[in-house]
């Protein structure tokens, strides 16, 4: 199972279409103002929530993460926030792996829509 997961897209514009409608322009703004207005904000809150250990505020931050990841392209990022918001939520396992997995997947993203905004 994390095998298939490894292989997921960091951005699909299409899946996003989907949820939108099927409009790839709509897809892209919509990631693009994710991307220009939310995800530092978020990224901040959360990488400070885990240095701190505060891990009900990181628990906010990841679920505003992973609910507004789920209406953009970044399938990718919405797999990585979800494990990390159910282990905070329920399992409470594997919270530093899954924390480093999604800062990654964030680096990931954000260098990934660079490539395509140029």
């Amino acid at each position: 199972m994390l095998k298939a997961k490894l292989n997921t897209d960091i951005i699909n514009l299409d899946i996003g279409a989907k949820i939108l409608g099927g409009d790839i322009t709509e897809a892209k703004n919509v990631l693009t103002m994710f991307i220009n207005d939310q995800l530092l904000d978020d990224e901040i809150g959360i990488i400070q929530a885990y240095a701190n250990k505060n891990y009900k505020q990181l628990a906010k931050f990841v679920h505003d993460l992973y609910g507004a990841v789920c209406f953009c392209s970044a399938p990718a990022l919405k797999i990585a926030a979800e494990a990390l918001d159910r282990a905070l939520c329920l399992t409470h396992k594997d919270i530093d792996f899954l924390y480093k997995n999604l800062v990654n997947e964030i680096n990931r993203l954000k260098a990934e829509f660079k490539k395509i905004e140029s």
